[in-house]
């Protein structure tokens, strides 16, 4: 899907509005977005990894690799410090605190990233994405992401359940195959036929968003302080400290980092919301972050990539 960048982001909307409208409509039933979500879990993004991997292993070196798969470690870091500390110095209480460092510390990296990307940076930009969202994005969710939100409920995380977790979501198993593959030397045989499932990927994953989309704008008077101030934190301050980080810590300003310091600007991921609903933390809260988060993100994603460019 090699659309220039203006009609990739009409794309995008169209998607967005088309699944909110489906929904709204009642052609999709309810809960249509889990079945949206399934393809593209077991379809279409293990499809992209098998392709996508080996071609990564044997064209970068892992002194390159490494830094898109350790941004969304150190983002669930700082932010999980950043909404501790305000937590504290405001008072809230542990639901609302674990609901913001659920959905202001981890990054909507495929879901909304991968159209994204492919809109600012081409198709090619999603070798890079794949690292951030497999080798960090996902990894984070459920580790920490995990163990943060039995820590603000009030529960204990079994280890050996989060293990079970990773080793059992079907993209995870795909990047431990497409690695052996490239380690062996093994040429995949039906890579013609998994593109066509990878080229459902980013369709599927608008759709499912659109179809999730959606705020009461009574429970946003009331919360906007704390939702201005997790997406503030979300779309803004913590990209920047991850553009201070890379561009001036680390050095470095090539296209992988660029691209990775997008990633890094996302809306909220969509699954460390319910893993926080799931748990019992602020579900109003949690929802408000991703309705608010994932449009507005459109905007202050192209400002971030128009900035980096600049």
């Amino acid at each position: 899907m090699d659309f220039p960048v203006g009609t990739s982001f009409y794309f995008i909307i169209l998607c967005l509005v088309g699944g909110y409208g489906l929904a709204r409509s009642g052609v999709f039933p309810v809960g249509a977005h889990r079945v949206l979500n399934l393809l593209v879990v077991y379809v279409a993004l293990p499809a992209m990894v098998l392709i996508e991997i080996p071609v990564i292993l044997q064209q970068k070196t892992w002194s390159v690799l490494w830094m898109p798969a350790l941004m969304p470690w150190l983002f669930f870091g700082l932010s999980w410090v950043f909404f501790a500390t305000i937590g504290h110095l405001r008072h809230w209480d542990r639901r609302t605190t674990g609901a913001l460092v659920m959905t202001g510390g981890l990054s909507n990296t495929s879901f909304v990233g991968f159209p994204l990307l492919e809109a600012f940076y081409g198709p090619q930009s999603l070798a890079t994405g794949l690292i951030v969202d497999q080798a960090g994005s996902f990894l984070v969710l459920s580790s920490l992401g995990t163990m943060a939100a039995a820590y603000y409920a009030g529960h204990r995380e079994d280890p050996l359940r989060m293990m079970g977790r990773v080793v059992k979501f079907p993209p995870f198993l795909a990047l431990i195959l497409a690695c052996l593959l490239t380690l062996s030397g093994m040429q995949w045989p039906i890579k013609s036929y998994l593109g066509r499932f990878a080229d459902l990927l980013i369709p599927l994953a608008l759709l499912s968003v659109g179809t999730q989309l959606g705020w009461e704008w009574a429970s946003i008077r009331c919360r906007l302080r704390t939702v201005a101030l997790g997406l503030g934190w979300k779309l803004v301050l913590g990209p920047a400290v991850i553009f201070w980080i890379y561009w001036h810590g680390f050095g470095h300003q090539t296209e992988e980092v660029k691209i990775t310091i997008a990633e890094a600007a996302m809306a909220p991921m969509i699954t460390g919301a319910i893993v926080a609903m799931e748990h019992g933390l602020d579900s109003e809260l949690a929802s408000l972050m991703l309705g608010l988060g994932i449009p507005l993100s459109l905007v202050t994603v192209g400002g971030w990539v128009y900035f980096m460019n600049f």
